[in-house]
This record gives C-alpha cells, structure tokens and sequence, in this order.
C-alpha cells in the first residue's frame, strides 16, 4: 500500500510551482474580504481551490469578493461519472493518473472558453 501512495504522489506532485496558499473556513474572520480584495488590487491571482462542496466554495469566494455575478466562472471537479468509474476499480495508481488528464482536459476547456470571451477585448488595444 505504501509503495502505491509514493507512485500516486509521484504523478500527481511534479512540475508544479508554489506560488503561495492560503485556508479560509466556511466563516469568515473579520477583515478577510478587505484583505483579499488589497490582494488583488495588487496584483496579485486568487484562485479558489478546495475540498468542499462546489456550492459551499462558490459561497465563500462571493464572501470574499472574490468572484459577482458579473463573472465567469470555470469549474473544475473531480466528481464525474468517468471518474467515479475509475474509482470504483480500486487501483490508486491508475486513478490518479486518469485524474491527471481529466483535469488536464478541463484547464484546456476553460482555457479555450476564456480565450474566446476575452479576445475580442484585447483585439480592440
């Protein structure tokens, strides 16, 4: 079991850069929405990435500023028919790896809807 927890680190932990992290509960400490929004008058990219709900996860980043209405938002899960499948094999390794490209291929969709709604915009500079 060991062996196959290292080779599932192994795949999932490469190329990968720390930026930065941060944790925010569900309620919010006084001062966070500020802060989060000095961040990004900063400059500074805020991503949401958790292990909750994606309901509960939409609610907290409308919380922080971080996201309204006007936004769009692109959603990546890993709660999918496909991957539940892989799952329910059992083998840790091959999950892994089928998460990788599942979610590989969403960064590619996001990335390719974002780059269609924003385009015209820079077209116009």
């Amino acid at each position: 079991m060991h062996l196959e927890m290292i080779q599932v680190a192994e795949l999932i932990e490469n190329d990968l850069i720390l930026i930065g992290s941060t944790a925010i509960e569900d309620k919010l400490q006084e001062g966070v929405p500020a802060c989060i929004e000095t961040l990004q008058r900063a400059g500074i990219k805020i991503w949401v990435l958790t292990g909750d709900k994606i309901e509960t996860a939409i609610n907290i980043a409308y919380a922080c500023n971080l996201i309204n209405n006007e936004m769009k938002q692109f959603v990546i899960s890993s709660e999918t028919d496909a991957i539940r499948e892989v799952e329910d094999r059992g083998d840790q390794v091959e999950i892994a790896r089928f998460i990788k490209e599942e979610v590989k291929k969403e960064l590619k969709k996001c990335l390719e809807e974002a780059q269609t709604i924003f385009t015209p915009y820079l077209d116009q500079n």
